[in-house]
């Protein structure tokens, strides 16, 4: 084997002793006589010996060297990487780490098939995989039909179709037998009606048959004055019946267009009136006695026969026949007008003139066509009269039937008439002081347009401009309403404010009825003092009564050093004279207290009556009694005065009672310039106090002196030194107020009654 590197050789053997021969001189190498070959190939040793050579081939060879290719080899079972160096052979796949390696595999998607190391794809396992995949959407598609969905007829179909189609995909064995299996699912229910389908054609089927009676109605078959109203219901309806989702719908929308043109007339209905009217006219025209004795009870048979049929006709031809017939059988009749034609000549001159002399146009335009046929009727008869009598009555007909018709200047003079009375009806007395100048204005100018206006449009035209321009007043009616209204509804809200249950078990009956009697009475109020009366007499009935707060405070609440007497109704809690003389006359007190906190129920705010008002400024004014102010205990917090405070404040009271208040507040009580004040706070709490007499705030001078003290709750990582507060007035002015820390209330003296925010920084 030959690396490249020059070999040693070595002659074996011995030269016997004795014979004199010399050792091996040298060796030479063929090819390139070179000393010793260190490259592979085929060379020829040559020995000199003494005068003597002797040669050798051979042949070396390199050795092998692995190099292993990037690309896997891979057969079904196994992949490898192959030995790509010279002379390599099957045995290099032993050396470590060319060895062949299982193929390994996933459990989704594409690695099922393919090797995870090697990528290489066995088709047995794809094909495996794509059945697998083709069953699941198979299945998928069946799962998603949902029987329920179909009409009651074909949900056993559906049924029994997905069953078969689901036990199909389970037992197929190659793709095309899943296949196979949802199109016979699909074939199986394409015949199934779903629900939805079935009411939409239903809905459908109604809907076309809705808009076919709708359009079967033409607005040309009905008179001028109707076929606008006709065509509008059409559009109406059609409009209704398309967008209509449900039958009941539908229905609705062609019950309206009934309705809307049950009221129009056809023209064919018009014309039968009126050719009835006209044929009646005819026949009634002739009169028994103007012929001659024997043929007067042949007239009056054939007119009752002839009105009978007239009246019974249901078309024009049968009016027209009937009319005919009537001539016809007094055709053969004689009048006694034979005699006096001169005279009837000279009738039907007279008349017709006296007809020809009405004009249609000097008409509305409604009673144009009245004329027009009322004359071509008159002179129709004045024409075919047969004696004065008759001639007589056409043109009483005539005058009959324009009796009812309207000249233009009869309607405009009717009109301007009808405008003004619509008007003046207006008194512009019944209106709130504010609108009665525009009312008499309005007035004004309505009646200049009616009395100017030349036409019935601008009669209308001058009424609507007055309805108009007094549209936005308010009569003292509407108004006294309004007020009845608003009286009614804070009544109702005050009595429903009041719940029976918050009153001791004795009176919880009595509130019930008194509730009920007055929500009644407050019903059937015509008049504002009926509601106050109402009201009123509520308030009566349950004056007597004890809420259960009252009744739990019926006993001395406690104070710091003296108990004071209150009574509780709400948030708010009333000084009793139970307790306080004991409690001015406790000389140990450093002041007068009221202490609402302990009561059950929040309290907001106290009442000090004026008379224990009085009380309280002449025991912190003794001075034997070492009391020097009046301290008032809330639920959120206490309000101090001293006795300055308390003798200003009873001066200001003048004998009324006064009303101390503590409140928590959120940010809503706010206006707007006072949330623009501290938008840039973090408040722990607000708070709003007021000292009140009558709702009027008193008012803090000179040495009085009024302290404030707020519970104040701190969150993690705040400290009592860092507490701040801040009062903003009603302009949103901010100023900040010294504060102390007691016994976990923030307390602070103030010079006069705000909003009061808390504030904590985080840095102290």
């Amino acid at each position: 084997m030959c690396d490249g590197s020059a070999k040693a050789a070595a002659i074996i053997g011995s030269v016997p002793e004795g014979l004199g021969l010399p050792s091996p001189s040298a060796i030479l190498y063929d090819p390139g006589a070179i000393n010793a070959p260190t490259t592979a190939g085929a060379y020829t040793a040559s020995f000199y010996w003494g005068g003597a050579t002797a040669s050798v081939s051979f042949t070396l060879t390199a050795p092998h060297t692995h190099a292993w290719a990037a690309a896997w080899s891979s057969d079904a079972t196994y992949h490898w990487h192959a030995c790509t160096g010279a002379g390599a052979t099957a045995d290099c796949l032993n050396e470590a780490g060319a060895a062949k390696a299982t193929h390994t595999y996933g459990d989704a998607g594409d690695a099922r098939f393919t090797c995870t190391v090697c990528e290489s794809v066995d088709e047995t396992r794809q094909a495996a995989a794509a059945l697998a995949d083709a069953k699941t959407s198979a299945a998928s598609t069946v799962n998603g039909v949902n029987a329920n969905d179909y009409i009651n007829d074909d949900q056993a179909t559906v049924t029994s179709a997905k069953t078969t189609a689901l036990a199909a995909i389970n037992a197929a064995t190659t793709e095309a037998e899943v296949t196979t299996a949802l199109n016979t699912f699909n074939t199986a229910i394409s015949g199934c009606t779903t629900q939805a389908a079935q009411a939409a054609a239903v809905l459908a089927a109604a809907k076309t048959n809705a808009a076919n009676t709708v359009n079967a109605v033409n607005a040309a078959d009905y008179i001028t004055d109707d076929q606008a109203t006709v065509t509008s219901a059409k559009t109406t309806a059609l409009a209704a019946i398309e967008a209509a989702t449900t039958e009941d719908e539908v229905a609705a929308a062609l019950n309206a267009f009934n309705t809307a043109i049950a009221g129009c007339t056809t023209q064919a209905a018009a014309d039968l009136a009126a050719a009835k009217t006209d044929a009646a006219s005819t026949v009634n025209g002739v009169n028994a006695s103007d012929f001659i004795t024997d043929d007067q009870a042949t007239v009056t048979s054939a007119k009752t026969t002839a009105l009978a049929a007239i009246e019974a006709a249901t078309t024009e031809a049968e009016v027209t026949t009937a009319l005919n017939t009537f001539n016809i059988a007094i055709a053969g009749c004689t009048t006694q007008a034979a005699q006096a034609a001169a005279a009837l000549a000279d009738a039907k001159t007279s008349a017709a003139n006296t007809v020809n002399g009405v004009n249609a146009n000097d008409y509305v335009a409604d009673d144009q066509a009245t004329v027009t046929s009322a004359k071509t009727t008159a002179l129709a008869a004045i024409e075919a009269a047969t004696t004065e009598d008759e001639v007589a009555a056409a043109l009483n007909a005539f005058n009959t039937a324009i009796a009812g018709c309207t000249t233009q200047a009869a309607a405009l003079a009717a009109a301007q008439t009808n405008a003004a009375n619509t008007v003046n009806v207006v008194n512009a007395n019944n209106y709130v002081a504010a609108d009665q100048e525009t009312v008499t204005n309005a007035k004004a100018t309505a009646l200049a347009a009616i009395e100017a206006a030349t036409t019935e449009d601008e009669v209308a035209a001058a009424l609507n401009a007055f309805n108009t321009a007094i549209s936005g007043c308010t009569t003292k009616a509407s108004q006294a309403a309004a007020n009845l209204s608003a009286a009614k509804r804070n009544a109702k809200a005050t009595v429903n404010g009041v719940n029976a249950a918050d009153y001791v078990a004795a009176d919880q009956e009595t509130v019930t009825n008194a509730k009920t009697t007055a929500l009644k009475a407050i019903d059937a109020a015509t008049t504002r003092a009926a509601v106050t009366e109402a009201l009123n007499a509520f308030n009566s009935a349950v004056s007597g009564c004890t809420t259960q707060a009252a009744a739990d405070a019926s006993a001395a609440v406690s104070g710091d050093v003296a108990p004071v007497g209150v009574t509780v109704e709400e948030t708010m809690a009333t000084v009793t004279d139970a307790g306080i003389d004991e409690a001015l006359a406790a000389t140990e007190a450093d002041a007068v207290t009221v202490d609402a906190s302990a009561l059950k129920t929040e309290i907001t705010e106290v009442v000090i009556p004026s008379a224990v008002l009085t009380k309280v400024a002449e025991a912190v004014a003794d001075e034997n009694n070492s009391a020097d102010g009046l301290e008032i205990k809330l639920t959120e917090g206490t309000i101090r005065l001293n006795a300055e405070a308390v003798a200003a404040i009873k001066e200001q009271a003048g004998g009324r009672d006064l009303h101390v208040s503590l409140n928590r507040i959120q940010a809503e009580k706010l206006n707007q310039a006072q949330q623009d004040a501290i938008k840039d706070m973090e408040a722990l709490a607000m708070y709003e106090a007021s000292i009140l007499v009558d709702g009027q705030r008193v008012e803090i001078s000179g040495g009085s002196k009024v302290t404030a003290a707020v519970k104040v709750e701190l969150a993690e990582g705040q400290s009592e030194s860092g507490v701040r507060v801040f009062s903003v007035n009603e302009a949103g002015d901010r100023t900040e107020v010294p504060v102390t820390w007691e016994n976990g209330e923030a307390k602070f003296s103030v010079d006069s009654f705000s909003k009061y925010i808390v504030t904590c920084d985080a840095a102290q």
